[in-house]
């Protein structure tokens, strides 16, 4: 008796290898550039494996103050970003982590049209205080020029009054704050509800050398501790 054929075992064996495999989806993930950053700064965050041209909302309605804890109590929900999938369900973006955010905070994500959650690992951002920063758009300028001033970390819609009294030449010693011909101030300026601001100021025209750039909010004569820079004006 003829079980079979040579012709019918290739036909089968090549049926076999021409099954399709099962395909294996991968989870949708949120990720972040940080997990532990003082409040008012920006961080990144992308998402994988989402639907293809959907918006979608990174959000937080979630609190802890135990980092042990597995659960948190629920607050008014934050939305921190608004961000729309490319054609392989991906995105990238950067938001900021509001002024007023302390201790742990989970961050999901959600469909906009349904508010179906994305079901994910927790993502949780540990928030510390904010650290008031200064930064400069130039360490070194000529004399009339315009400067760019990038400044966060400090408190939300609130006035602050940039100056420079000193000078490397008066920098080692206690001379009273410096000259008065300095003025009231080089640029006053108001953070937004972030506790940021960006803006240009004038280098004065007698300026040389180098001058320590510091500010102070305008009620008071408290000066910003622990952040200045130095600015090298040349003729």
């Amino acid at each position: 008796m003829i079980l079979g054929s040579a012709t019918g075992v290739a036909q089968a064996t090549a049926g076999a290898q021409a099954a399709p495999r099962a395909t294996v989806l991968a989870a949708p993930e949120l990720g972040l550039s940080a997990h532990s950053v003082s409040a008012g700064r920006t961080i990144g965050a992308t998402g994988t494996a989402l639907r293809p041209k959907a918006t979608y909302e990174v959000f937080s309605h979630t609190t802890r103050t135990d980092e042990s804890s597995t659960e948190g109590t629920s607050e008014v929900v934050t939305v921190l970003a608004r961000v729309k999938t490319n054609s392989r369900g991906k995105f990238s973006i950067r938001f900021v982590v509001p002024l007023s955010w302390r201790h742990d905070h989970l961050i999901e994500l959600q469909k906009v049209k349904g508010a179906d959650l994305v079901e994910q690992l927790p993502q949780w951002l540990t928030v510390t205080l904010p650290r008031p920063s200064l930064g400069l758009g130039a360490d070194t300028v000529e004399a009339g020029s315009r400067v760019r001033v990038v400044v966060s970390g400090l408190r939300a819609h609130a006035k602050y009054v940039m100056f420079s009294r000193r000078t490397r030449e008066n920098a080692e010693c206690n001379c009273g704050g410096g000259s008065s011909s300095d003025g009231p101030g080089l640029r006053s300026f108001r953070t937004d509800a972030n506790g940021r601001a960006r803006f240009k100021f004038a280098v004065p025209d007698r300026w040389r050398d180098d001058h320590l750039i510091e500010f102070k909010k305008a009620k008071g004569e408290d000066v910003v501790g622990g952040v200045s820079a130095w600015l090298t004006v040349v003729r």
